[in-house]
């Protein structure tokens, strides 16, 4: 998939995809997510945890 492709050919690039696919979320090393809570928007990060193998965050 296309997550894929993009950890493992562009090791030393940066990306910011939006994306609503699971594969892009297994392969990524850092999520954002953004909701609309009371008015304001609210962001949060996520970083992978483990090996650099690991898909769990």
């Amino acid at each position: 998939n296309i997550g894929h492709l993009i950890r493992t050919r562009f090791k030393e690039s940066q990306f910011i995809i939006v994306s609503l696919k699971d594969g892009m979320f297994s392969n990524a090393n850092v999520i954002f997510r953004t909701r609309f809570r009371d008015g304001t928007s609210v962001v949060e990060s996520s970083q992978r945890v483990g090996t650099s193998n690991s898909n769990r965050f």
